[in-house]
């Protein structure tokens, strides 16, 4: 067997396992971005509520619901901040079975260059036994 047959499918899935890397990175980077944003919205809300302190009776009603936003951006913050955690799980678990590929890989062409190499010591006593039978031959004729 050729080992170029197999070379290519180790290099295929480490061309995967950097692409999906990337393609982490990428979603994660946007992801800070987003945070960065809503980081922002936060800080604009505080700045707001700091302006209305003179007026804070007639306006507590529109505080609270100030603050309810605020809630909820954090809870998406933290919704996020799972999710990135679950993107890093599940990047652990592709990394071990692209892991597990690449050592099943290896052991097979472990296997195929053993095959190989004992298929080239065949067919070179095969070559030696038919020299020396032709030449038997011949010397019988």
């Amino acid at each position: 067997m050729d080992n170029n047959i197999t070379k290519p499918t180790i290099e295929t899935v480490l061309e995967r396992i950097s692409t999906m890397e990337v393609r982490l990175t990428e979603r994660m980077d946007g992801l800070a971005e987003h945070m960065s944003g809503l980081t922002g919205r936060v800080d604009g809300l505080t700045v707001r509520v700091d302006s209305l302190t003179g007026g804070v009776d007639s306006l507590t009603g529109r505080v609270d619901g100030l603050t309810g936003r605020v809630d909820g951006l954090t809870g998406r913050v933290d919704g996020l901040t799972e999710g990135v955690g679950g993107l890093s799980e599940r990047m652990d678990k592709l990394t071990g079975r692209f892991d597990a590929r690449e050592e099943d890989l290896n052991i097979r062409l472990d296997r195929i260059e053993s095959l190989a190499s004992r298929t080239r010591s065949d067919l070179l006593d095969l070559r030696i036994d038919f020299r020396d039978l032709t030449a038997q031959f011949k010397a019988l004729q």
